[in-house]
């Protein structure tokens, strides 16, 4: 059980400048230990890109075991919050994009090393 909250990892909240259920959703789970929240909250987080290291493990535990709260707001929503946090992940190190960010003429270095 991950006593953790997204507060742990991300800092404390920061009051934003406007309101909207997004807004409030993540203000109103921000300090709750991350097993607390729903899914719902849960796939908020994630989708929002906030505390992969924290948020993913749990989503992912929580599908393998099957554990639905009716929370969500469509059918598999956590999946898919996960399975998206996942490509966008495996998009943004990808080996490409590694060979793209190295300075001039290292990527034919790179490339020699394959």
């Amino acid at each position: 059980m991950e006593l953790r909250c997204v507060a742990d990892v991300a800092g404390p909240w920061m009051e934003p400048d406007f309101e909207s259920s997004l807004i409030t959703r993540c203000r109103q789970n921000w300090s709750t230990p991350i097993f607390e929240v729903s899914n719902y909250a849960l796939a908020t987080f994630i989708r929002q890109q906030f505390a992969w290291e924290l948020t993913l493990p749990e989503a992912r535990r929580r599908i393998a075991a099957g554990y639905l709260d009716n929370t969500e707001l469509y059918d598999d929503e956590l999946f898919v919050a996960v399975t998206e946090a996942l490509l966008i992940s495996f998009s943004r190190n990808s080996p490409n994009n590694l060979i793209q960010r190295t300075p001039e003429g290292a990527a034919d270095r790179q490339r020699s090393a394959l």
